[in-house]
């Protein structure tokens, strides 16, 4: 897998952009994958000379997918001395987490020693959910001076482009009220063949990474707001342990909130009018609304619930949650039930014994699906024994 080369010029897609382009060769095709592809980060006009000329973005969002085809990553572009040392670090941690993903080879040229001038700016990703809004709302003594929103993520899809707008009139409204600039960048990395290296587990921070990299030249300080908290870190595409790896000479990429629960930041973004009003939480919809029917929207709304706010939260339904509706929450993984047990423990510290109940229940309908695949899966076996 190889990286030949990059061009800046205006975007096709939308005049006033500028788009940061690299084209990538494949040592062979893999199922309908080409053998060679361009994948492209978008960003306003006015930030092209901010634009990064070096191979660090491309090194963080092409190491996943070297990993999960198991080819040689390649870059024609020289890298921060320190990112490419702390790229081998994430293949060993991402081949501790699975011994079947091998720790592949990286040739790349090393910049120059002598850093540039430090641009003295710090860039939080801003998506209108949870996470987001707690990086933003949080006090400090170091501030937040852009809020990013990317175009082309997992919740915001490139298609279509009327969704996308909705949410970004929202999101641009409530970063105003927060006097930050709001910039949008776009990516196709996530639609494109890079999909295919596990988001879920090993690549979603590399190429959420690679989008504010793509920018070196404005930041020296990059906030990836956590989405897992120490009390439990699983094996995660976004990680405290693999995301602060992303970090060069010039910009530091710092895993933002991990020392706080989900319920934590919740409680921030009650204390919050604005937060409240424009809470967007679900990966499904693909624009400014929730579905408020998947497992991430009810467990929000329950938490407010709980909280006694769900009223003033409109993008989660303003109005307490049935018992029925709680008691079927749908939990199909270790990551939902673990979240149900956190918020189940919430409810009842917050005296909601009501809501805790429910969700017990939700829990144990979980446990007893979780047990009938297992037997029917055993099935088999134990006919032909």
């Amino acid at each position: 897998m190889e990286l030949l080369d990059i061009a800046i010029e205006r975007s096709p897609r939308v005049a006033s952009n500028v788009r940061l382009t690299g084209r990538v060769r494949f040592a062979r095709g893999h199922g309908a994958q080409p053998l060679e592809e361009r994948f492209w980060f978008e960003y306003p006009g006015t930030c092209e000379p901010e634009v990064s000329r070096s191979g660090n973005p491309w090194l963080a969002c092409l190491l996943p997918r070297a990993l999960r085809l198991g080819e040689p990553l390649v870059l024609r572009l020289p890298v921060d001395a320190r990112l490419l040392d702390n790229a081998r670090e994430r293949l060993a941690i991402w081949h501790a987490w699975d011994r079947s993903r091998p720790l592949v080879p990286i040739e790349a040229d090393v910049l120059g020693p002598a850093a540039p001038e430090r641009p003295g700016r710090t860039v939080s990703f801003f998506s209108g959910g949870v996470d987001s809004w707690f990086s933003a709302l949080v006090p400090r003594a170091a501030p937040i001076h852009d809020l990013l929103l990317v175009h082309g993520a997992l919740d915001l899809p490139l298609e279509p482009p009327a969704a996308f707008e909705r949410a970004h009139r929202r999101l641009s409204a409530a970063a105003d009220s927060l006097g930050k600039p709001l910039l949008v960048g776009a990516t196709n990395v996530v639609e494109s063949s890079l999909r295919r290296s596990d988001l879920a587990h090993i690549s979603l921070g590399s190429l959420l990474g690679a989008v504010a990299l793509g920018l070196e030249g404005r930041f020296d300080r990059i906030l990836m707001p956590a989405s897992l908290w120490m009390g439990w870190l699983p094996a995660w595409g976004s990680h405290p342990m693999t995301d602060v790896l992303l970090s060069t000479a010039r910009t530091a990429v710092v895993c933002d909130g991990v020392a706080h629960s989900r319920m934590d930041k919740v409680v921030a973004i009650a204390r919050s009018e604005l937060a409240l009003g424009c809470l967007r939480v679900c990966l499904r919809t693909g624009d400014e609304t929730n579905c408020n029917r998947c497992e991430k929207c009810l467990r929000t709304a329950i938490a407010l619930d709980a909280l006694g706010v769900i009223e003033r939260c409109p993008g989660l339904g303003g109005r307490p949650l049935s018992r029925d509706v709680v008691e079927r929450l749908p939990l199909h993984d270790r990551t939902d039930r673990y979240y149900a047990w956190q918020v189940e423990a919430w409810a009842r510290e917050h005296g909601r014994a009501d809501l805790a109940r429910s969700i017990r229940r939700a829990r144990r309908r979980s446990r007893l699906r979780e047990l009938r695949r297992r037997v029917r899966s055993w099935l088999p076996q134990l006919r032909g024994a």
